[in-house]
């Protein structure tokens, strides 16, 4: 969120009113410094919860470029927040 009283009613419910939640990573920007900063600041504790959930993923025409984002995605998850086995899902009109 661009707005800074948006991310703050955000983390909040993520940490006091949500059980999971769905993270919205578009594929055209799944490597967004500013998605993983707020993550970091706002939800680094509660991110166990989360399913990753890629969409536009239909931007990327190879199927080898659909998994390298997607893996990517994942292993930056690891490595930053030190999750293990984060659920990260390809979300597009053609694959629902």
């Amino acid at each position: 969120a661009s707005n800074a009283r948006h991310g703050q009613v955000t983390a909040d419910a993520l940490r006091d009113v949500c059980d999971a939640a769905i993270v919205a990573v578009p594929a055209d920007a799944a490597g967004a410094e500013s998605l993983f900063r707020y993550l970091q600041e706002h939800a680094g504790d509660v991110l166990h919860r989360c399913i990753f959930m890629l969409t536009k993923i239909d931007l990327l025409r190879r199927e080898r470029d659909r998994t390298l984002v997607l893996e990517n995605l994942s292993a930056r998850l690891v490595a930053q927040f030190g999750l293990v086995n984060p659920r990260v899902l390809a979300a597009a009109p053609q694959f629902v």
